[in-house]
This record gives C-alpha cells, sequence and structure tokens, in this order.
C-alpha cells in the first residue's frame, strides 16, 4: 500500500465541513493535512477538533512537502487562483465543480496541469456512484440488443436558500446554471457525448443579479434531453431514459448520502412496472477519490487526460447553453 496521499484544503465552508472533510477522512488513501481559511482565529474557535490543521497561509501549505495535493472548496470566483497555484508548485488537484466559469480558464488550467505532469480532477462524485454507473451500463446493452432512443430528461432543482447563501451572490460567480445545472448537463455528456446542437432558456434575479432557473433542450440526432435546473423550486433529482421498447428512471440520481438504498424504475413499452434493477447504498465520494487517486499512484497519463477532457466538454457545453440562453437562439455545431 503507498502511503495516503496528504491534501491541504482550501476553504473551510458548510458543504467542506458536512461532505468534503468527512469523506477525505473516511477514504484510506488521503489525509488531511493542511486547512486553509481567510480567517485562522475564527475557523479554530468554530472548529477547534481541525484546529491544528488550520491556516491562513496557502503559500506555506503547497510548499509542505507532506503536502501532495490540493482541495479547493472555495466559491467559484475563487477557484481559478488557487487552482493555478496549486498547480504550479506541482500539486495534484481536486476542485469543486465547476472548476472555472469560463472555458478559457477550464482549458488554460487543464493545459497547466499537463504541461506538469500532475492531475487535475473536478468532483463529479454522483457519476461513481452504482446506480448512475448501472444506468449507463444498462442503456448501453439495450442500445446494443436494438432498442432506440427517444428522449431523455435530466432535472435538478433545489428550495429557495438562505439569505445570504454564496449561491446568491454575483461577485462570488452564483446562480443556477453553476450550481445545479452542473448536473444535468454533465450528466448528458457522460450518457451521450456532446450534444449537436443546444437551445436554452433561463430566468435572472434582478435584484441578486444570477439566474434562479433554466432548461435546455440538447440535440442528439434523432432525439433530444430535455436539462432542467432550478434554485427556488420544488425539489426533484431524476434521470429518465425512454426508450422504443423500456424506460428507466433512477431517483435521487445527482445527490445522496452514503446509506441511501437506491435503484433504477424499468417500465416496459406499455408501461408497466418490471422488476426494478437494485444498486444499494453506496459511498460515492469516496469511490470516487479511491479512483483518482488510484490514477494518482500509477501515474496514469491515460486516466488525467480522461479527467481534463471530461472539465473540457463540461465547461464548454455550460458555455453553450449560458449562450443560447442569453441570445435566446439555437447554437448549432460542437
Amino acid at each position: 500500500m503507498a502511503d495516503p496521499i496528504g491534501i491541504a484544503l482550501v476553504g473551510l465552508g458548510k458543504h467542506a465541513v458536512r461532505t468534503v472533510i468527512p469523506a477525505l477522512e473516511r477514504c484510506t488513501a488521503t489525509q488531511l493535512r493542511r486547512i486553509v481559511v481567510r480567517d485562522h482565529g475564527k475557523a479554530a474557535n468554530c472548529h477547534p477538533e481541525l484546529a491544528s490543521l488550520v491556516t491562513d497561509d496557502f503559500e506555506a501549505a503547497i510548499a509542505d512537502p507532506s503536502v501532495s495535493a490540493v482541495y479547493v472548496a472555495t466559491p467559484l470566483a475563487a477557484h481559478g487562483a488557487y487552482a493555478s497555484m496549486a498547480l504550479a508548485a506541482g500539486k495534484h488537484l481536486w476542485c469543486e465543480k465547476p472548476v472555472s466559469p469560463t472555458l478559457a480558464e477550464a482549458e488554460a488550467l487543464s493545459k497547466q496541469a499537463s504541461d506538469a505532469c500532475v492531475a487535475i480532477f473536478e468532483i463529479d462524485y454522483f457519476q461513481h456512484h452504482q446506480q448512475f454507473l448501472t444506468l449507463k451500463n444498462e442503456l448501453a446493452g439495450r442500445i446494443a440488443a436494438g432498442q432506440q432512443m427517444i428522449s431523455a430528461e435530466a432535472v435538478f432543482t433545489i428550495p429557495e436558500l438562505p439569505p445570504g447563501d454564496i449561491r446568491y451572490s454575483l461577485d462570488l460567480c452564483g446562480g443556477a446554471l453553476y450550481d445545479v445545472g452542473y448536473y444535468p448537463l454533465s450528466a448528458a455528456i457522460a450518457l451521450f457525448g456532446a450534444p449537436v446542437s443546444v437551445s436554452a432558456i433561463s430566468r435572472n434575479d434582478p435584484q441578486r443579479g444570477v439566474d434562479l432557473n433554466g432548461s435546455a433542450l440538447l440535440g442528439y440526432g434523432g432525439f433530444a434531453v430535455h436539462a432542467q435546473w432550478a434554485i427556488g423550486a420544488s425539489y426533484r433529482s431524476d434521470l429518465t431514459i425512454s426508450m422504443s421498447s423500456s424506460r428507466l428512471h433512477a431517483g435521487r440520481a445527482f445527490a445522496k448520502p452514503a446509506e441511501v438504498v437506491s435503484s433504477i424504475n424499468v417500465f416496459n413499452a406499455f408501461g408497466a412496472n418490471e422488476p426494478p434493477l437494485e444498486t444499494g447504498a453506496d459511498d460515492a465520494f469516496v469511490a470516487m477519490l479511491d479512483s483518482h487517486c488510484a490514477a494518482i499512484f500509477e501515474g496514469s497519463a491515460e486516466a488525467f487526460a480522461k479527467a481534463r477532457q471530461a472539465i473540457a466538454d463540461r465547461a464548454r457545453l455550460t458555455e453553450r447553453v449560458r449562450s443560447a440562453a442569453e441570445s435566446g437562439q439555437r447554437s448549432a455545431g460542437s
């Protein structure tokens, strides 16, 4: 067994405390070495159990020889600066989704990682869950057996957030597209590749200055994926795939704790229930970390390149959706 990968975590918000740190602790391949925050005293006071790891000196953290990787869990607006410094220091990088609000910066960071021969990973843990992996395999098997794609729907909508939440801040690159829109768009790419055409709409909040909901029709030449996302709506987290003689539905597709037992509902050509595909409980966050750490231990150039390509593909589609929504026009080609 290789020694665990020492990680410097940047940011100590709710997501980092509730999800990231527990996952890093459950993963036997990672070890949290430093936590970088702006206010050292406040963080140490609020989280005394983490006080020995907390620092406000990012440069010192990445200079620490026990730190081999950086996990950026700041608001989106700060991703690029921290990511670039980490890569320049020769550290592997995990970054909360999306890595960047722009395609140009995502590509620049990916090139920087490639030039430094280190990994850059976007946090896409739902795609490592057995439910999503089973759905992907089942789709491929049914297509191979002769079924035709008819349509698909990918939806992630969440209720109103507390006032002052960072996702309501234009300065911090908030908004529904970057936050919840990431999930249906990245799922579409993972299942079907880049779309041939994109049309989209969105609604902006004039007071907050950020988008609160949107919808995109992704054309694949013979079928389309309807992607929907929203902040301030009834909760939905669903993937539905309609085929010529069956339909597959995955509930709670994008966010679920490790202990949640999941399945995929199956319907025949007449809409009747068939036996569901049981996918059980799965610690997808740790599964993602395990996969990424294995690539780092192996120094897998192929895995590193695949991760960079995924980041670019997602950023490109997000930019196409944003542009189509802003212009109200249909964007063809890739």
